[in-house]
């Protein structure tokens, strides 16, 4: 967690040659019947509906053969269109309707009753609470202006709007748009990473407008926007062995945009594009943005953090970071590796202790150098409310360069505070 700015040996350099040495600047972003079987057709015989009537009165009166298996018998058993009924005795249809043999058998045979039952008689039964029942066929369309007598006239009309189908989500959508509030306190006994180490402090304050929206069941569309003033303790306003009054404030906006994927359930990557670019500020808090641009960067990234939980309450999270930078002033374009570890141990639901390894190799494109650079650091962290998390870590930093001038070594503690709003 280094804020300071990488410079030469004396203080009376131009500002260009203090420009922040980025160490922990990195951050990762990472982020969760039954069958209706139709129930079974009975299978139902079709049902045929006879209509029988009564005879016409020329019809003449015949016996039904006892003989089984004939014409008349089979008559009485399945009742056809051609057979008719009296209320005294049955009767067959017209004598051209049967056969020949039928017709001289009931001419042998005269009517008689039988011996058991008497003369048999088939009447109307009315039914003692419905009365006689008529059926009568149902017409396909009622006769316009036909009206049920107990429910009147009954008129329904065609919904010419559509009803719009009500979806309930299956879980409370989680928002993808934060806004992040934080200060941040630094100190380093050697803030320039210089030969001749320099004990000062600095104060970030800023906001974070962060979003975050899906594009597929694994992926998210990463897009943030800094904004932090930068302010130095005592070198915040010094005097130059010259004389003039100088200051290392400055202010940042930075813009970033990236493809995030869950590759697995343990392993991210992100591929993006950031843009950095940092104003003088020599007024300190009177001026906010207005300074002169001295430093301005393009980079390209790539990034892979992983996850692995140790034990309930041990985990152990790896990130690695490749970023190729295309700055302004062209000699500080250079393209950096950078390998951060962090062993957590959860303590309780709020209380966090952790202990952060960081490993740079930068290497210059367009001047001879290289850095290598350590840092050290054991953290504990607070969650003050959901929303508002607390940071305190101390630590050292080490390493070398190729340019000699260089110089990583020092002590580091600071403090940080946290709020997150979700917006949408």
């Amino acid at each position: 967690m280094n804020f300071g700015l990488t410079a030469s040996r004396s203080l009376t350099l131009p500002p260009l040659e203090k420009l922040p040495t980025e160490r922990s600047t990195v951050s990762s972003f990472s982020r969760q019947a039954k069958d209706l079987v139709p129930p079974e057709q009975i299978v139902t015989a079709p049902v045929q509906t006879v209509q029988s009537e009564i005879g016409p009165s020329h019809t003449s009166q015949k016996a039904l053969p006892n003989a089984p298996g004939s014409v008349a018998n089979r008559c009485w058993r399945s009742l056809s269109a051609n057979c008719t009924y009296t209320t005294s005795r049955i009767r067959i249809g017209e004598a051209s309707q049967l056969p020949a043999q039928v017709e001289e058998v009931a001419q042998a045979e005269p009517s008689k009753p039988d011996p058991e039952l008497g003369d048999l008689q088939m009447t109307p039964a009315p039914d003692p609470e419905l009365g006689d029942l008529k059926v009568q066929p149902i017409a396909a369309d009622p006769p316009i202006g036909a009206s049920d007598p107990e429910l009147g006239t009954l008129r329904i009309q065609e919904r010419t709007v559509p009803e719009i189908p009500i979806a309930f989500p299956n879980r409370p959508r989680q928002p993808s748009a934060y806004l992040l509030l934080r200060t941040d306190y630094f100190n380093s006994s050697n803030v320039f990473s210089d030969v001749e180490p320099v004990d000062d402090g600095l104060v970030r304050s800023g906001l974070t407008f962060f979003y975050a929206p899906p594009i597929g069941s694994k992926t998210f569309l990463i897009t943030s926007f800094d904004a932090n003033l930068i302010r130095y303790g005592r070198l915040g306003q010094y005097r130059s062995i010259t004389g003039s009054i100088e200051s290392l404030n400055y202010d940042e906006l930075r813009l970033r945009v990236g493809i995030f994927h869950r590759i697995t359930p343990r392993l991210s990557g992100e591929i993006g594009w950031s843009n950095q670019k940092l104003f003088t500020s020599a007024r300190g808090l009177q001026q906010f943005f207005s300074g002169r641009e001295f430093f301005g960067d393009n980079s390209l990234r790539v990034e892979l953090s992983r996850q692995d939980t140790l034990s309930p309450r041990l985990s152990l999270n790896t990130y690695y970071q490749f970023r190729w930078s295309f700055a302004n002033p062209d000699d500080r374009s250079r393209i950096l590796n950078s390998l951060i570890t962090t062993l957590g141990y959860s303590v309780s639901q709020k209380l966090q202790v952790a202990v952060d390894y960081q490993f740079t190799w930068s290497h210059f494109t367009q001047q001879a150098r290289d850095d290598f650079y350590h840092q050290l650091l054991g953290r504990v962290t607070y969650n003050l409310t959901p929303r508002t998390q607390v940071n305190l870590f101390t630590g050292f930093s080490f390493g070398n360069s190729s340019d000699r001038r260089i110089d990583f070594n020092g002590f580091l503690f600071g403090a940080g505070i946290v709020f997150s709003l979700p917006l949408f």
